[in-house]
């Protein structure tokens, strides 16, 4: 089980001269892109219609500061986004909103947005499903790249993402190649950073006459003069590391009155508003695990708990290649012997990381499966700590039989809320030609996976479609 910012996103565009009275001349942060209807007719007009825009009252960022950022661009730059993993950007909805994937590239590694670095196409776009363009509620989408990025952890990284919201007074980071200030019409050729505080959601109401929800949080600086700005939509904010917001919306740019406002990633990004079963599959209707029954069981961690594994062997852990693509050894830890993912048990250093060789061939999440290699060994024969076993070479697991999953996800569909002690539930095995009958316009059942779930939901490794996706081992580890 895997449990998956807050980061600020502004849109490249160019301000324009038309102005409208308060409370109306309220800007979405993107440029270059089509803006909705409802934007530009209600209370969210956007005047702008060009393509630059940059972090106001900012400095030039340097060399591996902002390794989790992206630039996206059509022909030239128009919005920022954040590296979830080797596979994964974040950004704005709006900034994609009625866009096709096949004319986005992103740009990674590099301090210039139009040069340097890596350069990958965009294979496909999810917003969040409660977007609303009206109101710019849920502002929020993930995409999933033709091909994975080299992560360096240096100057390509993949964010960290947030268990709750930034507290108020806060200082955060927002990063983009957006306009420098309102009406600019000239893009910054390298990146820019600023700090910026976060401002109280009721003080930020106040100031803006309503509309600022849970799922938005806002920053400034007292006096105003830092601020993301167009251009900059769909980056990050970020504190010590963690992706707090998503830039989203604002009053002009850097007015004193007017807090730039941001996704408040910490409450949408789930598996429900995102629709992608990489990053948020949980437990829903489980019971707390007895202890002795999972000895195999440990957490995946960074700094808290974000992947499940598997002792299978002294000196080796199983785990899903998605949650390791990308990622330095010395970067995550597991912890195993313990029920309760954030104390107990042991920790121990990852020495090695082996994907599938085939991982995401042919399919998105084919043979998505990796090894993990500990510096030192288990400590093994314990009530608490034992290896699992494999399923025998060349087995198939038949439609009807029961199986156990395991894990610290999520315990309900697009809510924040993560059980202490590990969580259990069994459920049937499905048919392979009914999954693929019913994944078949959201992910491609492979004959490396199979199914598992009940006919009525209610129970489940949570997901986005009723019936759970896994990677049959028996099949997959003949390839290791």
């Amino acid at each position: 089980m895997n449990t998956i910012l807050v980061v600020c996103l502004a849109l490249a565009v160019s301000c324009g001269a038309v102005r409208l009275p308060v409370p109306y001349e309220v800007y979405v942060r993107n440029g270059g892109l089509p803006v909705p209807e409802a934007l530009r007719t209600g209370k969210w007009y956007n005047p702008y219609n060009g393509t630059d825009s940059y972090v106001v009252g900012g400095t030039n960022a340097k060399a591996g500061e902002v390794p989790h950022i992206a630039s996206l661009a059509t022909s030239s730059h128009f919005c920022g986004s954040s590296i979830l993993d080797a596979n994964t950007l974040i950004t704005a909805a709006h900034c994609v909103d009625g866009s096709s994937a096949s004319s986005i590239k992103a740009r990674v590694g590099s301090l210039k947005h139009a040069s340097g670095g890596q350069q990958v196409q965009v294979q496909a776009i999810r917003s969040n499903a409660q977007y609303n363009p009206s109101t710019i509620d849920y502002d929020i989408a993930i995409l999933k790249l033709a091909s994975a990025l080299t992560l360096d952890n240096n100057n390509v990284k993949a964010i960290t993402l947030p268990s709750s919201e930034p507290a108020s007074g806060s200082s955060t980071l927002v990063a983009g190649w957006g306009t420098t200030r309102a009406g600019a019409g000239t893009l910054p050729a390298d990146l820019q950073r600023a700090n910026v505080n976060i401002v109280a959601r009721a003080t930020c109401n106040s100031n803006y006459g309503s509309g600022i929800t849970d799922r938005m949080i806002c920053a400034a600086v007292t006096g105003g003069g830092v601020d993301a700005c167009q251009g900059d939509s769909g980056g990050p904010l970020t504190q010590n590391g963690v992706l707090v917001g998503v830039v989203s919306w604002g009053r002009s740019c850097a007015l004193a009155a007017y807090p730039g406002v941001y996704t408040n990633v910490a409450t949408v990004i789930s598996a429900t508003i995102l629709g992608d079963p990489v990053l948020k599959p949980q437990i829903i209707g489980g019971t707390d695990a007895k202890r002795g029954d999972n000895p195999h069981m440990c957490s995946l961690r960074s700094y808290s708990h974000g992947c499940g594994a598997s002792i299978i062997s002294a000196k080796w852990a199983i785990t899903a290649a998605h949650c390791v693509a990308g990622v330095s050894p010395s970067a995550r830890t597991l912890r195993c012997g313990t029920l309760l993912h954030a104390s107990g048990g042991k920790d121990y250093a990852i020495a090695e990381i082996i994907t599938h060789p085939d991982y995401n061939s042919g399919s998105p999440l084919n043979n998505d499966i990796a090894l993990l290699r500990i510096e030192a060994e288990f400590d093994l024969g314990t009530q608490d700590s034992n290896i699992i076993q494999l399923a025998a070479q060349g087995s198939d697991v038949a439609a009807g039989t029961v199986v156990t999953i395991t894990g610290w996800g999520r315990l309900q569909n697009g809510v924040n809320i993560f059980p202490d002690t590990l969580q259990t539930v069994d459920i049937p095995v499905v048919e392979r030609n009914d999954c693929k009958e019913k994944n078949r316009d959201i992910l491609p059942v492979t004959d490396a996976m199979f199914c598992a779930g009940l006919p009525d939901g209610g129970v489940d490794a949570c997901q986005v479609w009723p019936t759970y996706v896994a990677i049959k081992l028996e099949i997959v580890l003949q390839s290791f």
